[in-house]
């Protein structure tokens, strides 16, 4: 049942909203209708500028293996860098990677931590949050929230660097 919530709301969370009218509109309805290389080509670039939502998008391709070969280490990155520019859908997909392991240990504390800073963004995953608390002790659950709370953005310039380990091609 979990895994189901899961599926259903790891593609509706990122993808709630969009309109279309310019390459990250555009990009997500070629994703939506299963055209991954258009998807891919219309992303790519916006990821490496460093825009927050391109680099969601992005990463979801990643973490799902759509149009790529799935790459937890890519997305992970992805995600981490549209979290940092206080992103929610990355954050929230930050905490399902580490809630289950996906690429990273598993960590309540900082699955938590990210489902928090998510929920207190306004995105509807609190359910998320109070499932990785009902598995964590007290102890925890208070190192996630002091986490949350001393989180900051970050406001810095991004723009992606392309190494051997981030392609970002399509297969």
């Amino acid at each position: 049942m979990r895994k189901r919530i899961i599926a259903v709301t790891v593609i509706g969370v990122l993808w709630a909203g969009a309109a279309s009218s310019g390459p990250l509109e555009d990009g997500y309805a070629a994703y939506q209708r299963g055209d991954y290389e258009t998807a891919l080509k219309l992303l790519t670039p916006l990821a490496k500028r460093g825009d927050p939502i391109g680099q969601s998008y992005l990463a979801i391709a990643y973490l799902q293996g759509n149009g790529v070969t799935q790459d937890y280490a890519a997305a992970l990155k992805l995600f981490r860098r549209a979290a940092a520019k206080n992103e929610t859908s990355s954050q929230f997909y930050l905490g399902l990677m580490h809630e289950n392991g996906w690429g990273v240990a598993r960590d309540y504390v900082q699955a938590y931590m990210w489902f928090a800073l998510a929920t207190a963004g306004g995105r509807d995953v609190a359910s998320s949050r109070d499932y990785v608390a009902s598995m964590m002790t007290p102890d925890e659950i208070a190192r996630a929230q002091q986490l949350a709370l001393a989180w900051k953005p970050k406001a810095e310039r991004d723009e992606l660097a392309m190494d051997s380990r981030t392609t970002f091609k399509s297969q």
